[in-house]
């Protein structure tokens, strides 16, 4: 993590991954996200740079497609897309998975998939390769 003024690094977590495939910083600043093959997605407190959890995700089906990290506006959700048809859906106050969404239709069997948030961070959408994009009310766990 870097200073983009300055280009002073600010903090350097041992690899773990043998490939990261993204990362995510929150809008408040508190948190941020690496994920990667093979799979695991690890939480970091920004200030104290320690880790606050371990998350499994599926990074990797043969193929190095890896993981997609997307955080809620709010801040209070965080989705990762993944090779296996799946949007995992978890909370930030106390990092539990609360929704699993999966791609039905479209998916190149090992193709990530792509998740982001709406503005309002009331609806998730998902989409994986040639696939329709599914949108999702987080609140219900539904289309």
């Amino acid at each position: 993590l870097w200073d983009v003024a300055t280009g002073k690094e600010l903090f350097k977590t041992e690899a773990e991954s043998k490939v990261l495939t993204d990362v995510a910083i929150s809008n408040n600043n508190k948190f941020f996200i690496v994920a990667g093959y093979p799979d695991s997605a690890r939480v970091f407190d920004l200030q104290s740079k320690k880790l606050i959890t371990k998350i499994p995700v599926n990074a990797d089906q043969g193929r190095g497609y890896g993981v997609n990290i997307a955080i809620s506006p709010d801040n209070k959700w965080v989705a990762f897309g993944e090779d296996n048809k799946t949007a995992n859906v978890y909370r930030t106050s106390d990092w539990k998975k609360a929704y699993e969404f999966n791609v039905t239709e479209g998916w190149c069997g090992g193709c990530s998939t792509f998740v982001t948030f709406s503005p309002d961070s009331k609806h998730l959408f998902m989409v994986s390769h040639n696939g329709p994009i599914k949108k999702y009310e987080l609140n219900k766990g539904a289309l």
